[in-house]
C-alpha cells in the first residue's frame, strides 16, 4: 500500500504541477534540469525532452544565456537562492520576458537534492514599461520643441522650464531658473 500511495501522491504532484500558472522546473543537486511543467514548455518553446539536462538553457536568448546559466550555476554550486530577468527566444521567433526564482530542495539540512525553479511570465509588464518609456520620451521632446513657453512651478519655485520659457524669462539656461521663485521673476524691480 505505500507504494500505492507514493504513485497517487506523485501522479497528484505531477498533474499540480502541470496546472500551474507558473513554470516550473526541478533539477538535480548540479543544476541540471530533470521535470519542467507545461507552462514552462509553453514559455520556453520547448518540449519536455528538449528542456531535460541543460536543454531548457536553449531556449534563452542569445543575449541572456551566458549570465543566465552563470547566475544559475553559481546558486546551485554555492546552494543559494536564484533570482534573475531573463528571456525565452522561442523557435516560432516570438520572445517571452520571465522572472526566474529558485532555492535548493533539501532531504536534509546537509544535503541538496536538487534545486526548484519558478518561471512567471513578465512579457506583458515589460511590454507595458516600454510604452510607457516611449510616450515619455514623445512627450518630453513635445514639451522640449514646443515654441510655447511652458513653465513647471512647486510652491511658487520654478521646477521646469522648456527652451521657449527660458527665452521668454530672458535666460540662457535652466540653472539661472530653477529653484528660483518665479514671483521674484515677474515682478517689477
Amino acid at each position: 500500500t505505500s507504494d500505492r500511495s507514493f504513485k497517487t501522491t506523485e501522479a497528484f504532484l505531477h498533474t499540480l504541477a502541470n496546472q500551474a500558472s507558473i513554470g516550473i522546473m526541478l533539477s538535480d543537486p548540479y543544476g541540471n534540469c530533470h521535470f519542467v511543467n507545461q507552462r514552462l514548455c509553453e514559455m520556453s518553446g520547448l518540449t519536455m525532452a528538449a528542456a531535460a539536462g541543460e536543454g531548457w538553457a536553449k531556449a534563452l536568448h542569445a543575449d541572456d544565456r551566458n549570465r543566465v546559466l552563470d547566475e544559475w550555476h553559481e546558486a546551485a554550486r554555492h546552494v543559494r537562492p536564484f533570482s534573475s530577468e531573463f528571456r525565452f527566444q522561442r523557435s516560432d521567433g516570438t520572445t517571452r520576458w520571465v522572472h526566474g526564482e529558485g532555492f535548493a530542495l533539501r532531504t536534509r539540512p546537509s544535503e541538496v537534492s536538487g534545486h526548484f525553479l519558478m518561471v512567471r511570465d513578465i512579457t506583458a509588464r515589460k511590454q507595458a514599461v516600454e510604452a510607457l518609456c516611449v510616450s515619455e520620451e514623445r512627450y518630453r521632446s513635445l514639451v522640449h520643441l514646443s515654441p510655447h513657453a511652458i513653465l513647471v512651478t512647486v510652491d511658487d519655485t520654478i521646477a521646469f522650464a522648456n527652451q521657449a520659457g527660458l527665452r521668454m524669462m530672458g535666460v540662457a539656461s535652466a540653472k539661472e531658473l530653477l529653484g528660483r521663485s518665479y514671483l521674484d521673476l515677474i515682478r517689477p524691480a
